[in-house]
């Protein structure tokens, strides 16, 4: 893989990690003071992803669909045990859902949608909200992006070889990967 690819991984793998709202602190070494454990209340936002070089119809527009994730699905295990919520059947979007994705991106009520997919993966604690969830129209894409994202479930909750935010900086940069 090219210098390119690892450095863009990189700087969004430190920019997500020191960027996290209601992420503890760093430590530092020989430190005696003790904080609490924090908990973040309400759902959390994510660094805006890079525009996305394929084009407007291909890619989620980054100030709409930011991505967003749970609050309580911060660790894998959070979101790889059999009960987390990515094996729930009845994740897709209401109807009312998929009428405000589409106003909000600006697209004719009816138009065809290869799927109304979520930025940071269902999996992975992404939130089925407005600032995750984008029209993907394009068939061929949405297959590649799915398939990443398999890929990204298997490294995290079955290999255990790549970290849940490594992958979120990944998902946030799909396009990169394919």
């Amino acid at each position: 893989m090219s210098a390119k690819f690892w450095l863009v991984l990189l700087l969004l793998l430190f920019t997500s990690v020191a960027c996290v709202p209601g992420s503890p602190p760093p430590t530092t070494t020989g430190s005696t003071t003790s904080h609490p454990p924090t908990s973040p209340v309400s759902p959390t936002t994510i660094p805006i992803a890079p525009i996305c070089p394929l084009g407007r119809d291909r890619c989620p527009d980054p100030t709409l669909t930011p991505g967003e994730i749970e609050s309580n699905a911060t660790t894998p295990q959070a979101v790889c045990s059999p009960t987390a919520p990515a094996r729930d059947p009845k994740r897709q979007l209401t109807l009312t859902q998929e009428r405000a994705v589409l106003k909000q991106y600006g697209i004719p009520a009816g138009t065809k949608v290869a799927e109304y997919d979520h930025l940071i993966a269902y999996w992975a604690g992404g939130r089925s909200t407005l600032h995750n969830v984008w029209p993907e129209r394009d068939g061929a894409d949405k297959v590649k992006k799915d398939k990443l994202e398999g890929r990204l479930f298997r490294s995290v909750c079955i290999d255990h070889t790549t970290s849940l935010l490594t992958a979120r900086a990944v998902m946030l940069t799909f396009w990169a990967y394919w």
